[in-house]
């Protein structure tokens, strides 16, 4: 599926994906299939990397330039809240004209950045003004997620060595252990 946007008065809005391509500041492709993935590409001028090669790409080479394009792949959570979270790559892909965006999973940030944008007024004039903007979503979640983190850590330590919590001889087990 591809998602197009477009900024229209300081929002971003949802297009038809026929519209026009010069209005488009954004094309965000969930699970695309390979029909899809070509006619972007011929339409763009560009390759995307494949599922394949997103999830193969070594540390060093998230971030590289093509042809004056810019792809930077990142490892973004989903379904946090659920027995199986996930951890998959996410590529970003930006040149001169739209931002596009490659991913076959869903990050909460695509969800709730868009929806924000269409209500509030977000920079999204232009694709890199838009990447900035989802990036701020995404570290914005990510610090959601490392402070619940920290929460859950910090009510383990407290169950754990709380001078109140289990039996006596446990915690001097524990306390002899530190």
């Amino acid at each position: 599926m591809i998602r197009t946007y477009a900024a229209v008065d300081g929002h971003l809005h949802q297009i038809d994906a026929g519209a026009d391509a010069g209005r488009v500041v954004w094309f965000d492709l969930l699970s695309p299939d390979r029909e899809e993935e070509l006619r972007l590409q011929d339409s763009l001028g560009l390759e995307l990397p494949s599922q394949e090669e997103m999830a193969e790409i070594e540390d060093s080479s998230r971030l590289y330039i093509e042809n004056g394009i810019a792809f930077m792949t990142a490892l973004l959570p989903a379904q946090v809240e659920s027995r199986d979270p996930i951890l998959a790559p996410v590529t970003f892909v930006l040149g001169a004209g739209p931002l596009i965006t490659l991913r076959y999973h869903t990050p909460r940030a695509f969800d709730t950045f868009p929806q924000r944008a269409t209500r509030a007024e977000t920079a999204c004039a232009d694709g890199a003004s838009v990447l900035l903007s989802l990036l701020d979503a995404v570290v914005d979640r990510l610090a959601d997620l490392l402070e619940a983190c920290g929460r859950d850590v910090e009510r383990l330590a407290r169950d754990v060595f709380d001078k109140g919590a289990g039996s006596p001889g446990r915690q001097h087990d524990y306390r002899e252990v530190l």
